[in-house]
């Protein structure tokens, strides 16, 4: 027979503590578990019934507090949360566990027991018997890692924001990144508007496909490309230059193309006004070297010029020269004077010197000039004037700025032959500064300011760049016949005035020739054509002349033409002798003819010594090159008269008269 259990009071209080003896056991094993599988995460523990917190190890090496010194939840959310509305907001947050189910990752930032603030996420979940467990896991390196990254991204959104070339990402030809510099290059107000276009979508159609075979190489190549020239088109159909480089680039895992490019422009611009000016210094330099050489032929030229001349002229000075004989001594005459001006359009190749300047009044020059003009212009070609006659006047040379003008005429109309045509001839005033003259070709004496301007435009057939670079070298010529001067002495002369000159030509549209001189206060004056040359006065006794020449040819003529009109001749080749020849005879001499150009000794050395000898002793410059500024500079205040080789008997008589009359 089975023995039955009476219930009563005693055992009702058992059976309570059996109950709750289990479930304390229950949770207590489970609270052992903590302990018994070590985790690298900090667990912790309570129960409802009771309050007790049990925390692991893990726990207590994070936060410091060990289950002991955490009496209640209470107490540890004072513990952990020292500001009370940071606490108010946990305590909230707690209250959801075992209401709302299990919480995940709820980032907290709690108090260590050493007063660090401690960034974590708490994960927790309510157990049937009312035990509450939570993990909590440090994260302030994964914060700190985020924030890193969150300001690294900022960063890179500024550079690319401050980044003046564009920068685009395209993956497989459309665009999947692009920067605020990309858009405002295409005139597009945001980036935004460029995520997903095709790549080509904003180049221009001379470049695409470049542009299409350099994407396919980068996707296959996988390698780097070179910079290279394109260009695009903005929204509005502008065509912009740019530079472009490209790239491969790692994404994510992902591999796509970044391309970089900048706006070339205005580098272009500059670089093309750079080549401008370097052409220009280069001519000029050329042209330099040239007119150096041309003064140079022209020099010698004038010395064998000066003997054909002054022996043509002493034998028909000769009596009783036979009729045909003068005939053909008057042909050599006339033949060799052309040779000399030739000679002359040499030496105002390289802008030697003014002769003559006068305030000049210009419009008034080339209207005196149109009877000449149209004189030797074909019928074909009509001459048309746009003159203005209010302008300031010139200090120029009357018979220089003529020849300027007739080179003009005569080369626009040569380039009008076999054809109708029109050339227009204008006078004007204008500003002119640095960028301006820069383009031009002038001499160093140049500067910014006013100048007046003669225009010569005709409407041939024009010059191509090669041609035009060209226009002013002494000896070219695109014709068959010419001696290739005309141009080069304008510049020559030009130059001589302190002006400069500029030519704008084109194939098929004409050409114009842009001559700048410089502007003057002093009223124009009016000038007379030149007479026929003085008969030189006899001379009224014997005197004694030393004259100077390495060139015995030249030397020869002179003394002849000087023994012809009564004065007895000391001949010098060169600068000692001359010196020695002045000091043993310097009482006797009334005159010195001195040549400019000696070798060694120098002929302004010549002079020097003479003068400071005997200032009063006249002296005759003689060369074949024009004046120079050495010579002005040398001879001061004093007139010394200068005669140009190749010389006639009554320039050569009147220059000796006037040096000595003026002694």
């Amino acid at each position: 027979m089975r023995r039955r259990v009476e219930d009563g009071p005693g055992a009702s209080r058992d059976a309570s503590r059996q109950v709750v003896g289990g479930a304390r056991g229950i949770q207590e094993a489970r609270v052992a578990l903590l302990d018994a599988f070590p985790l690298p995460a900090g667990m912790f523990a309570w129960s409802d019934g009771r309050g007790a917190v049990h925390v692991n190890p893990a726990f207590t090496a994070l936060v410091g507090y060990t289950s002991e010194e955490i009496a209640s939840v209470s107490h540890w959310m004072h513990l952990a949360y020292p500001d009370p509305e940071e606490r108010h907001v946990a305590e909230e947050g707690w209250a959801r566990v075992g209401t709302t189910g299990p919480v995940t990752g709820i980032p907290q930032r709690i108090r260590a027991r050493d007063g660090r603030p401690l960034d974590v996420k708490i994960t927790g979940t309510p157990l049937p018997d009312g035990l509450y467990v939570f993990t909590m896991r440090d994260v302030g390196d994964e914060i700190r890692a985020e924030q890193a990254l969150r300001a690294s991204e900022a960063r890179f959104r500024k550079l690319m924001e401050a980044l003046p070339d564009g920068v685009v990402a395209h993956d497989g030809g459309r665009v999947v990144f692009a920067n605020p510099a990309a858009a405002r290059m295409v005139g597009i107000g945001s980036e935004d508007a460029l995520i997903g276009e095709p790549i080509v979508r904003y180049v221009h159609p001379d470049c695409r496909a470049l542009v299409a075979r350099r994407v396919t190489r980068i996707l296959t190549e996988h390698e780097d490309l070179e910079p290279i020239r394109e260009r695009f088109l903005t929204v509005d159909g502008r065509p912009i230059d740019v530079e472009v480089e490209a790239r491969e680039i790692e994404v994510d895992g992902h591999r796509v193309s970044m391309v970089v490019f900048r706006d070339i422009g205005e580098r272009l611009r500059h670089e093309s006004e750079r080549r401008a000016v370097e052409e220009s210094a280069q001519q000029a330099e050329r042209l330099k070297s040239l007119a150096m050489l041309a003064g140079g032929v022209a020099h010698d030229f004038n010395n064998l010029l000066a003997g054909i001349l002054g022996n043509t002229e002493l034998a028909l000075m000769e009596p009783g020269v036979p009729p045909a004989a003068r005939v053909r001594l008057q042909a050599i005459e006339r033949v060799a004077r052309h040779a000399g001006d030739l000679a002359t359009q040499m030496q105002a190749v390289t802008g030697g010197c003014v002769q003559r300047a006068v305030p000049l009044d210009l419009s008034r020059l080339v209207w005196d000039l149109d009877s000449l003009l149209r004189a030797t212009a074909p019928r074909t070609v009509t001459l048309h004037y746009e003159l203005r006659w209010d302008l300031p006047a010139v200090d120029a040379d009357v018979t220089q700025m003529r020849q300027v003008l007739a080179n003009l005429v005569t080369n626009a109309t040569e380039a009008l032959v076999g054809a109708t045509g029109r050339i227009t001839i204008r006078t004007r005033i204008g500003t002119f500064g640095r960028d301006a003259l820069e383009r031009c070709l002038h001499g160093d004496e140049a500067t910014p300011g006013e100048y007046l301007v003669l225009e010569v435009e005709d409407d041939g057939p024009g010059m191509d760049a090669a041609t035009r670079s060209r226009a002013f070298e002494p000896f070219f010529s695109t014709k068959r016949t010419g001696r290739g001067l005309g141009l080069a002495a304008v510049l020559g002369i030009v130059r001589a005035h302190r002006g400069a000159i500029e030519v704008e030509s084109e194939q098929g549209r004409g050409t114009l020739v842009r001559v700048m001189l410089p502007t003057t206060s002093t009223p124009s004056m009016e000038r007379t054509s030149p007479g026929t040359d003085p008969e030189p006065t006899p001379v009224p006794r014997a005197s004694l002349v030393l004259v100077v020449d390495d060139e015995e040819t030249v030397l020869e003529v002179a003394a002849a033409m000087l023994e012809t009109a009564g004065y007895r001749v000391l001949p010098a080749t060169d600068g000692p002798t001359a010196i020695q020849t002045f000091e043993a005879r310097r009482q006797e001499l009334c005159c010195i003819l001195l040549d400019r150009n000696l070798p060694g000794m120098d002929g302004l050395d010549v002079y020097r010594v003479v003068q400071s000898a005997d200032p009063t002793l006249p002296v005759v410059f003689c060369s074949g090159y024009p004046p120079d500024a050495l010579v002005e500079a040398t001879v001061g205040p004093r007139k010394v008269p200068y005669l140009r080789k190749p010389f006639r008997y009554a320039d050569l008589v009147g220059a000796l008269r006037e040096a000595i009359e003026g002694r």
